[in-house]
């Protein structure tokens, strides 16, 4: 059962996975001010780029970040869920998004809530970066998709589509991926957002997209140490 309250988002390493966390969950703070929106930072794998990093910019906008409950482990490589995110996927009134960190290896700590998930009701994005040497096409993006619903447990209900290069990103890589995209058959988990930079969204909202799929505008929030 699909529910817009209660997100999983997933995706392999580099896909973009965390930048689209951070947006999304101000994105549902701004649009919904008096709702308690909560990101649960459940990756373990990417040491680099991780939500829990950037909780004082999260918490600007009103969004709670909920992390490893002691210190000591707070940035460590390892499983250790708080009984905080179980009573927030419990609580019914609150937004909550449960960001796990890339392919099939950072879904395993998701399966350990996998109960709590499936009796509220849940959403599960698989944030897609076609210009990723693991799902560069079709057959690996499906092969990495069953890979984090077998380990997870948790179908992926819906794609988020985030072709970037990094710093190199333009607005035809945007366009480029679409299309590459739209030749691809993700009936099952159709795409739900196309993410697009400000900078590109004009020259991007050009090509027309299906009536099902939506433009999410990314703000870069994520940055390599040695950028200012």
């Amino acid at each position: 059962m699909t529910n817009s309250d209660l997100i999983v988002v997933s995706g392999h390493l580099g896909s973009g996975k965390t930048e689209f966390s951070l947006n999304f969950t101000t994105h549902l703070k701004a649009a919904e001010p008096q709702r308690h929106v909560a990101l649960c930072d459940l990756d373990f794998i990417n040491p680099y780029f991780r939500s829990r990093r950037h909780k004082q910019y999260l918490e600007s906008f009103g969004v709670e970040v909920v992390t490893p409950v002691h210190e000591e482990v707070s940035i460590a490589d390892m499983p250790s869920i708080s009984g905080k995110i179980k009573a927030l996927i419990n609580d019914h009134s609150a937004r909550v998004v449960l960001e796990v960190g890339g392919d099939s290896n950072g879904a395993i700590v998701i399966a350990h809530l996998k109960q709590f998930i499936q009796t509220r009701g849940y959403s599960h994005y698989m944030v897609l970066n076609l210009n990723r040497p693991d799902t560069c096409d079709y057959e690996n993006a499906v092969e990495m998709m069953r890979s984090i619903e077998k380990t997870s447990g948790l179908p992926v209900t819906d794609i988020i589509l985030n072709n970037h290069l990094m710093n190199e990103t333009t607005a035809e890589t945007v366009v480029s991926g679409y299309k590459k995209s739209a030749a691809m058959n993700f009936s099952k988990s159709p795409i739900k957002y196309i993410c697009v930079s400000s900078d590109f969204l004009e020259e991007a909202r050009g090509i027309k997209i299906k009536e099902n799929e939506e433009w999410f505008v990314l703000n870069r929030v994520l940055r390599y140490a040695h950028e200012v």
